[in-house]
């Protein structure tokens, strides 16, 4: 009797906690309604979870992939144009500096009409046409938790997770695969505009921040991970950039297991793609590896106020599978590389590379780009400079930024080097599972953008078309031979049975 009155005592308590839980932040209604489903039950049922499988294997498979940044997550320098028309008396003193204040200073209305009508145009069905055309197989999906839950205190719209539908459906009709990349938690867990909320990283000072972070997770996980995508949905990445210098590493690792074992409990095998967080290569060696055992008792995520419904013990045991370590590099962030020359560029991204292979789990290069400059404008955010001119962190100039956006005024020499970059970029991470650029368009910046790259003959078309010697031995760049994965002896047989039927084979 004492067990059962104690029992009734934690759900009264738990329950309590929910109602007002649910007074301090607001789901959308898609996972409203994914929530009055679940709730039905209030309990575990295995009847209820998918059974998918993944289609892509990153142990065999190369992802050639882009990111659609810019689009559902906004970002200054990505769409300068959007951020100016922002200002409230025209000078950039009063341009917003992330997506939450964007929203704040023009309204949750009036956002959300702004807002949408750079959905409606920024990326359209011909765009995942065209970049099918360029030889990608992938796209990187970024998305804000704010597209399904926001804080009481948040200014942010809902209605981005009508395009991530879309964005399904035109990968599913142009053959490619969809990344989905949660980019920016509660709170902010690294203080980037990216992150939808720059200068703050309070996503760990808050428990209910983390709990609505993997709250989201599963009603993702639970949507995109289940049968119904698994034909276009190759990973679910759980959060982007961590900065593990700003962050308790021990309480993120923990967020990555909560977020494993939930996925699994969904009984889904699609990917689970990790970010480095900035740790040294191998760092995640002794992590995310080996057996795991995860049981939450009466409520999976108390904070939240129990949102999934797992009012159940439920214990998940097996092991770590399907994980992949998502690597992020750049030459442009601090003085000491934008000093140096293009073969000291490579160099060094040679040994990038070469640490990250060493790696016991898939990892791929999910941004990266063809920068030998911070000059594209609000790079480093809305009212800051430029390190390569001395405007921003630095007093040393190392160049001007005055044409970095203007291709007409690029030299010669400058145009080799960046086509260089990019070259052995793609050369260097084929040995991993892979690579997504970042990212498919800007208003301007010419050094991030794959549109204007490839328009300007600067990235490869095909991808494996080469102007300058490959950085390592051909059989390890990009090839665009038919042939590469087939056998001598397969090859010979191909050959000699093309012969006899009078065909010729290349």
């Amino acid at each position: 009797m004492k067990s059962i009155s104690a029992f009734s005592m934690v759900i009264a308590i738990t329950s309590a906690y929910a109602a007002n839980a649910e007074s301090i932040y607001e789901l959308s209604p898609s996972f409203k309604e994914f929530i009055s489903k679940r709730r039905v039950k209030r309990s575990w049922d295995e009847s209820e979870t998918s059974n998918s499988k993944s289609v892509f294997d990153y142990n065999n498979d190369k992802v050639y992939g882009v990111n659609l940044g810019g689009w559902m997550v906004t970002e200054p320098y990505i769409t300068p144009t959007l951020y100016w028309d922002a200002s409230t008396d025209g000078t950039e003193a009063t341009v917003p500096v992330d997506e939450y204040h964007y929203c704040k200073q023009l309204g949750t209305e009036e956002c959300h009409t702004r807002l949408k009508k750079h959905w409606d145009s920024w990326i359209v069905e011909s765009d995942f046409e065209k970049i099918k055309k360029y030889g990608f197989n992938t796209v990187r999906f970024p998305i804000g938790y704010w597209a399904f839950a926001h804080l009481s205190s948040d200014p942010y719209c809902f209605g981005q997770e009508e395009y991530l539908d879309k964005a399904i459906q035109w990968c599913r009709k142009y053959g490619l695969f969809l990344w989905i990349d949660l980019h920016g938690v509660p709170g902010s867990q690294n203080g980037f505009d990216n992150s939808g909320l720059r200068d703050h990283v309070d996503w760990q000072k808050h428990p209910l921040y983390v709990d609505l972070s993997l709250e989201i997770l599963h009603y993702i996980m639970a949507k995109y991970g289940g049968e119904e995508y698994e034909d276009v949905v190759s990973a679910i990445q759980v959060l982007n950039e961590p900065l593990g210098s700003r962050l308790n590493i021990n309480k993120l690792e923990e967020f990555y297991v909560n977020s494993y074992t939930q996925m699994r409990y969904l009984k889904s095998d699609t990917y689970i793609a990790y970010h480095d967080a900035f740790m040294a290569p191998e760092f995640w060696d002794s992590r995310l590896t080996g057996k795991v055992s995860h049981t939450s008792n009466i409520t999976l995520y108390p904070h939240t106020g129990n949102l999934t419904g797992h009012t159940n013990t439920s214990t998940y045991q097996g092991n770590y599978y399907n994980i992949i370590i998502d690597h992020h590099r750049y030459e442009v962030f601090d003085v000491g590389q934008l000093s140096q020359s293009i073969d000291e560029h490579i160099a060094s991204l040679k040994g990038f590379t070469s640490a990250i292979l060493k790696e016991d789990k898939p990892k791929l290069v999910g941004e990266w780009a063809a920068a030998i400059t911070d000059c594209a404008f609000w790079l480093n955010g809305v009212g800051r400079g430029a390190r390569y001119d001395g405007t921003f962190q630095s007093t040393k100039k190392l160049g001007n930024c005055a044409y970095a956006n203007d291709f007409g005024e690029w030299t010669k020499e400058r145009r080799k080097e960046v086509r260089k970059l990019i070259e052995a970029q793609l050369d260097l991470y084929n040995q991993t599972s892979g690579f997504i650029f970042w990212c498919y368009k800007t208003e301007d910046a010419i050094e991030w953008d794959l549109e204007k790259l490839v328009e300007y003959d600067l990235f490869p078309q095909p991808l494996a078309d080469r102007k300058y010697a490959s950085v390592l031995s051909s059989d390890a760049a990009i090839v665009s031979s038919p042939l590469k994965n087939i056998s001598k002896i397969e090859i010979i047989v191909l050959i000699l049975t093309a012969c006899a039927l009078g065909l010729e084979l290349l």
